[in-house]
């Protein structure tokens, strides 16, 4: 039980570390990497856009884009 805990919190801090670093990208604390233009990238939805209120719209649009892309993916040994 104690195991189960302990990764719960090693997620918890992840998915912290992960939200202030988008929040400090998008906010400008943190410098863009200089690839982070719409000219050096494959996909337009994995940039940070001016738009972008909090990490959450980041991350819901990258998602959405992810399944987009991925829907109609047929899976090998997929079974409907």
């Amino acid at each position: 039980m104690n195991n189960d805990a302990s990764f719960v919190n090693d997620l918890q801090k992840e998915a912290m570390r992960q939200y202030e670093r988008l929040e400090a990208l998008r906010s400008g604390q943190l410098p863009m990497s200089r690839f982070a233009k719409p000219e050096f990238v494959f996909n337009q939805e994995s940039l940070i856009f001016p738009a972008d209120r909090d990490p959450a719209d980041i991350v819901i649009r990258r998602i959405r884009a992810l399944w987009n892309d991925l829907k109609d993916v047929k899976f090998i040994g997929r079974r409907n």
